[in-house]
């Protein structure tokens, strides 16, 4: 069978350099894998899951479970992601789960896998992502599924230095979504603020501890205190 056509063939998939250190790259999909339990079959289905794959599953919806080469994702209540950078999943999950408990189906087809790295990432990212973004609220391994641009997507902090964000967008807005990050790292470099417009976002520890999210603009500071 043929390796699937990358759908941002029409441009360059990078890694592509956004602005100063910050660059973007098409990340390949070895498999990825959506497993839909019924609500009196959640526990079997997630324990035979794990035994299988041999890592835990992840508590909540928005942290991943990571171990070398698969990240395990809940996205929705009895529902799991789970990506694999090296190896088929579909078979072995199939053997897993029963019929009767839940439901198997291979994904990576319909999904593109971004990864964007570098200074000002998370800045660039919330020029269109209604979620925070800051490593205090969003540290390594946190994701949000959630739109940029009318687009749905899943971000997923995968790093910390430098700031590295693996974006899950669906095939058919890949391209889409790709002209939107360009555009919006290219606007803002050729703002005022110059090269540095995308790095405006530090954190501020005040004297009981708390942390400031400070906006650094020409001739202002703005302080919004979570």
């Amino acid at each position: 069978m043929p390796d699937p056509r990358s759908a941002l063939t029409p441009v360059a998939i990078g890694p592509v350099k956004l602005a100063a250190g910050l660059t973007c790259e098409e990340r390949p999909l070895a498999d990825l894998v959506l497993i839909s339990a019924w609500p009196e079959t959640e526990k079997p289905v997630f324990d035979a899951v794990g035994k299988t794959l041999e890592t835990a599953m992840p508590d909540d919806c928005r942290t991943a479970a990571a171990t070398d080469g698969l990240t395990v994702f809940r996205v929705a209540p009895r529902r799991l992601m789970i990506v694999s950078e090296a190896t088929a999943l579909l078979d072995p999950l199939r053997d897993a789960v029963p019929e009767t408990d839940g439901a198997v189906s291979q994904q990576g087809h319909s999904r593109v896998r971004l990864r964007l790295s570098g200074p000002g990432a998370a800045a660039l990212l919330a020029r269109g992502a209604p979620v925070d973004l800051d490593e205090v609220v969003f540290p390594v391994g946190a994701f949000a599924q959630t739109c940029i641009h009318h687009m749905w997507v899943q971000v997923h902090r995968t790093a910390a230095t430098p700031e590295t964000f693996d974006i899950y967008v669906l095939r058919s807005f890949a391209l889409s979504f790709w002209q939107w990050l360009t555009e919006a790292a290219h606007i803002a470099t050729q703002t005022s603020r110059g090269a540095h417009s995308l790095a405006w976002q530090t954190n501020e520890h005040t004297e009981n501890g708390e942390v400031d999210h400070v906006c650094k603009k020409p001739g202002r500071n703005h302080r919004n205190r979570p």
